[in-house]
């Protein structure tokens, strides 16, 4: 992912591991669908996803359960390296979204003394408004499962709503 603002969907968890790749996977490939194309076509087209952790530790591989519960929905995390979030990478973005309030809270934090703040803080929110997503680290497949449903159902709001706005 580079860093031009643009079609950059970004999403964020603590260590890039369970997650946050899981919403990186699921967002490419619901906008595929919505957009009548392939996760290739969508890539090819300008429209990159990206994941990455507030407190990860660069190049670590998804969970064993979120790479289980992706291969299950057809999506591939075996090649996930995770990657610790950074100015960068928000100012990338044309918009960012957070599993929980803390992490909303925790990337705000970051961008504070930044000269476009206003701007980059706009682009950041909660991925469910009203809740945190639930974090299935450490705990059985069944809430790995659970945990990608409700990032889905999330998304597909969240992406909706963010075709709109584009046109």
């Amino acid at each position: 992912m580079d860093n031009t603002p643009g079609q950059t969907v970004l999403v964020v968890c603590t260590g890039n591991t369970c997650r946050s790749p899981m919403a990186e996977g699921i967002a490419r490939q619901v906008l595929a669908e919505m957009r009548g194309v392939s996760e290739d076509e969508l890539e090819a087209g300008g429209v990159m996803v990206g994941s990455a952790g507030v407190s990860a530790m660069n190049g670590g591989a998804a969970s064993e359960q979120s790479v289980a519960v992706m291969a299950e929905r057809g999506i591939d995390l075996s090649g996930h390296a995770s990657r610790r979030l950074t100015v960068e990478m928000v100012r990338g973005a044309e918009v960012v979204y957070t599993m929980t309030g803390a992490h909303r809270a925790m990337v705000l934090r970051m961008l504070e003394g930044e000269r476009d703040y206003a701007e980059l803080q706009g682009r950041v929110s909660r991925l469910l408004p009203d809740e945190d997503v639930a974090d299935p680290i450490g705990g059985p497949v069944e809430e790995y499962a659970a945990t990608a449903d409700q990032i889905e159902r999330g998304l597909r709001v969240r992406l909706r709503q963010w075709e709109r706005a584009r046109g």
